[in-house]
């Protein structure tokens, strides 16, 4: 790589550093992994034809692009959606692990099915594949560094009745609203609930005197503020009810 191009492409991965951690000194680090991993794909690529490496690198190099293909692929593909199902549409708490590791063996199984000395004969090639894996690393450390924030925050799971009249009680699962002795509170619109049981993953709410009957966003305060996603909560006019 020239001088030129080799100044900008290192340029662009700190600003990429200090854009994810916030800080040089982890930008710098970052940067330096790169700059060492593209060393040894130098000196791979120069030796690829001798002897030594012709006997006893090339299955090495075989198994390393199947194994990193397979892990850039569940970055690009696996990770997304589990964030996406656990963190931003909170459909679930948790992704089994089994899962992702049932993934990873099938994405390293099938790319090790593939004769990787043939379909990677010019450098550009390998070049392509090196920056891949490296923009997948920086896609982990956004996942990670997004993962970490969401990871703790309160999240309401199910509702149970998605309704209520006065003196209803309702059931509320989910994580991390806080023990019970860090109560925090139960929010339908601008209206509170009366607590009857918190815990870390289950309340039980009462309905009080509601000032009006409307659908609004149930949402859970923890004790130090923060707030869980909305789920759509009716408060309905007992006379409806009648009918």
């Amino acid at each position: 790589m020239k001088q030129p191009r080799l100044l900008i492409f290192f340029s662009t991965f700190f600003l990429f550093g200090l854009l994810i951690f916030r800080a040089i000194f982890p930008a710098l680090i970052l940067t330096s992994v790169i700059f060492l991993a593209s060393v040894v794909f130098e000196i791979v690529w120069y030796y690829k034809d001798s002897a030594p490496f012709l006997i006893l690198i090339k299955p090495a190099v075989n198994f390393f692009v199947s194994a990193s293909l397979a892990l850039s692929c569940y970055i690009f593909l696996y990770l997304p959606v589990e964030f996406l199902l656990t963190e931003v549409l909170i459909k679930f708490a948790k992704i089994p692990q089994l899962v992702g590791t049932a993934v990873l063996v099938i994405l390293a199984v099938g790319f090790s099915l593939v004769d990787w000395k043939k379909r990677l004969i010019k450098r550009s090639s390998w070049s392509l594949l090196f920056l891949f894996c490296v923009v997948s690393g920086l896609v982990y450390l956004v996942y990670r560094n997004e993962k970490l924030q969401r990871e703790y925050l309160p999240k309401i799971f199910h509702v149970s009745p998605n309704w209520a009249i006065q003196r209803q009680l309702v059931k509320i699962e989910g994580l991390n609203f806080g023990h019970s002795f860090q109560k925090g509170t139960v929010v339908i619109g601008q209206e509170k609930m009366i607590i009857v049981t918190w815990s870390d993953n289950f309340i039980l709410a009462e309905q009080p005197v509601p000032a009006g009957f409307a659908v609004s966003q149930l949402k859970v305060i923890k004790g130090n503020g923060v707030i869980s996603n909305g789920i759509p909560f009716e408060i309905r006019n007992p006379d409806s009810l009648k009918n």
